[in-house]
């Protein structure tokens, strides 16, 4: 899982594996180790009660979580995307993205 993050954007790619891992476990995570006292941990997950993409910050941690609905629709289809806006404690806008990274493929089956 590759993690971009710049001003006003969070961003996740997610290999052909990994989109399948998501939609099989319902939870993918990963985990940077800069020392045995500092981690940070970021995951994507599905969750039946979540009506649209969101994202929930813990303190060396955050989870992006995705709709229920998103499983039929998104790991077999040609969209490249799933995206969304959030409203900071600060006012700005900070989007959120979850893209499949499947390189130059596009032959998705719907």
């Amino acid at each position: 899982m590759k993690l971009r993050m710049e001003p006003g954007s969070i961003r996740v790619r997610l290999s052909h594996e990994e989109v399948s891992g998501l939609f099989e476990n319902k939870c993918i995570e990963e985990e940077i180790r800069f020392s045995e006292e500092a981690r940070y941990k970021y995951a994507v997950l599905i969750h039946p009660e979540r009506a649209s993409l969101g994202i929930t910050l813990f303190d060396k941690a955050f989870s992006i979580t995705l709709p229920v609905e998103t499983e039929g629709d998104w790991q077999r289809s040609e969209s490249f995307a799933v995206k969304t806006f959030i409203k900071a404690d600060t006012g700005e806008d900070i989007e959120i993205v979850v893209e499949k990274d499947f390189g130059r493929k596009t032959n998705f089956k719907k």
